[in-house]
C-alpha cells in the first residue's frame, strides 16, 4: 500500500513539475532550445522560494531571474556581476561541483568572466582540488575571450621571464588590450612600456597619456610593482 502511495505522490509531483514548466514557457514566451536552461532555473527557484507550492508566482519570477542571468552569461563577454551572484547561489544550494559545471558551460560558450573564475579557482584550490593545468588552460581562455584580469596575469608572467621579441610583443598586446578596457594597473604598465621601449618604440607622449589615465582611474601603484615582479626582490 505504501508503494502505491509513494508512486501516486511521485506522479503528482511529476505532473506538477510539467505544469510549472509549461506555464514558465507560456508566460515568458521561451524557445524550445531553452528547455534545459529552464529546467535548471526552475530547480533553482523551487529550492530558493519558501513554500514553493503556495507561491507559484515567486517560483516563476525567481526562475526567470536565474534564466536571464544564465543566458546573459552564455552570450556576453562583458562583466556580469549578476552572473557571479548566480554562481555563488548555485555553490550554496547545489555545491561546488555543480557551480563549476555551470561555469565550464559558460566559459565554453564564450563567457570570459566564467573562464577567469575557473582559472582562479583551479589555481588557488581554495574551494576544490588544485589543478594547475586546468587553471592555466582557463587563464589562457579567459585572456583570449577578453577578460582584462586574465590578460594582466598572463602579461605579468611574461614580464618576469626572459623572452624573444615575438613573446615580448605578445606581452605588450596583452597589457594594451587590458588597458583599452580601462584596467588602471594595465594603463600604468603601458606608460612604463612606452617609456622604456618594451616591444615598441619609446614614446614619451603615449607614456604620459597612459600614466595620466592610470592616475585618473586610481591605479594601485603597489599592485603595479607586484605585477611587474618587483615585490619578489
Amino acid at each position: 500500500m505504501r508503494t502505491k502511495t509513494n508512486n501516486a505522490k511521485a506522479s503528482i509531483a511529476e505532473a506538477k513539475a510539467q505544469e510549472r514548466m509549461n506555464t514558465f514557457f507560456e508566460v515568458f514566451d521561451l524557445e524550445p532550445s531553452q528547455y534545459e536552461a529552464a529546467k535548471i532555473a526552475i530547480d533553482y527557484a523551487v529550492e530558493k522560494v519558501v513554500d514553493p507550492e503556495k507561491h507559484e508566482d515567486a517560483v516563476l519570477g525567481t526562475a526567470f531571474d536565474f534564466l536571464s542571468g544564465f543566458e546573459h552569461a552564455r552570450n556576453t563577454q562583458n562583466k556580469s556581476v549578476y552572473f557571479m551572484e548566480i554562481i555563488e547561489e548555485v555553490m550554496l544550494s547545489k555545491g561546488v561541483k555543480a557551480a563549476l559545471a555551470y561555469c565550464e558551460d559558460f566559459a565554453e560558450g564564450g563567457n570570459a568572466d566564467a573562464a577567469y573564475f575557473l582559472a582562479e579557482t583551479y589555481l588557488k584550490g581554495d574551494i576544490c582540488r588544485q589543478n594547475e593545468d586546468k587553471g592555466a588552460s582557463y587563464m589562457f581562455l579567459a585572456a583570449k575571450l577578453g577578460n582584462p584580469e586574465a590578460q594582466v596575469r598572463l602579461g605579468s608572467f611574461g614580464l618576469r621571464e626572459e623572452s624573444s621579441e615575438e613573446e615580448r610583443k605578445i606581452v605588450f598586446d596583452l597589457f594594451h588590450e587590458a588597458a583599452l578596457k580601462g584596467h588602471p594597473e594595465a594603463e600604468m604598465i603601458m606608460s612604463i612600456l612606452y617609456h622604456i621601449g618594451y616591444a615598441c618604440r619609446k614614446n614619451e607622449k603615449l607614456a604620459n597619456m597612459w600614466g595620466l589615465k592610470a592616475n585618473i582611474d586610481k591605479c594601485d601603484h603597489e599592485a603595479v610593482l607586484s605585477i611587474m615582479g618587483y615585490d619578489e626582490e
